[in-house]
């Protein structure tokens, strides 16, 4: 059975936490690497919002999901152009080039530096439909395997077969 099958939707999950054993994490603890391969199939495009990241700790943790299309990073201002620039020195490396290649680099305006509310979440769009996570893990290895962080994780959305028009529309 696919991950994503098991999963309870009224549950907020942990994430896993490295040191520990599997036992005490087993049910209740997902892993980075887990949320992105919850329904086996191959993403086409992922949407992150947060407002750290470690932009290798993150390539990696996609190498083996990494989606067809895009990767697009959601990210204050300052934290952009930092990660752009080591997205730009990282594609000039011939043995990195292709793993940096997908990510997108979106600046956000955040109204202040710190005091500011910062969404944790993710977009997850598979051929299936698709799912949305919201944690409170930044996209640093330290928050994903270290500290105990809490995920929600929504179930599939399918994918609209027609757009809706106003005339089948339930709030139009």
């Amino acid at each position: 059975r696919r991950l994503g099958e098991t999963l309870r939707y009224d549950r907020y999950y942990f994430t896993k936490i490295a040191s520990h054993p599997a036992k005490f994490s087993e049910g209740i603890a997902l892993s980075f690497q887990d949320i992105l391969s919850l329904d086996g199939d191959k993403l086409l495009k992922t949407w992150q919002f947060t407002y750290m990241v470690d932009i290798d700790w993150l390539v990696e943790e996609y190498e083996d999901s990494a989606p067809e299309g895009p990767i697009f990073l959601f990210l204050g201002e300052k934290e952009a152009q930092a990660v752009q620039g080591q997205i730009m020195s990282a594609k000039k490396s011939t043995t990195h080039s292709t793993k940096y290649s997908r990510i997108a680099v979106v600046p956000v305006t955040l109204p202040m530096s710190y005091g500011t509310h910062h969404t944790k979440l993710m977009l997850l769009q598979s051929e299936r439909g698709m799912r949305v996570v919201i944690h409170t893990a930044n996209l640093i290895m330290q928050d994903w395997t270290v500290n105990t962080q809490g995920v929600w994780v929504s179930p599939i959305c399918p994918l609209i077969s027609t757009p809706a028009t106003t005339s089948n529309s339930a709030t139009a």
